[in-house]
């Protein structure tokens, strides 16, 4: 999905906005269980977690300045 929205500029907008949004969606469950409370997990998931969130940023970053905002 990343990929599709930085690198494929043949891509539909339509896609690209859906791309968008399931990366929005995905960041926000990410930084949910990242910051809930009580909840157990060990070094290397919350590590994978982070790293996650840290790339969605990155594309997401990228994809707005390719556009122009």
């Amino acid at each position: 999905m990343v990929g599709m929205m930085l690198r494929d500029s043949g891509v539909p907008e339509d896609a690209q906005t859906l791309a968008r949004q399931g990366l929005i969606t995905l960041r926000s469950q990410l930084q949910n269980a990242l910051s809930k409370p009580g909840v157990k997990m060990n070094v290397e998931t919350r590590a994978h977690l982070s790293e996650s969130v840290s790339r969605i940023d990155e594309a997401l970053k990228a994809n707005m300045q390719r556009m122009g905002f």
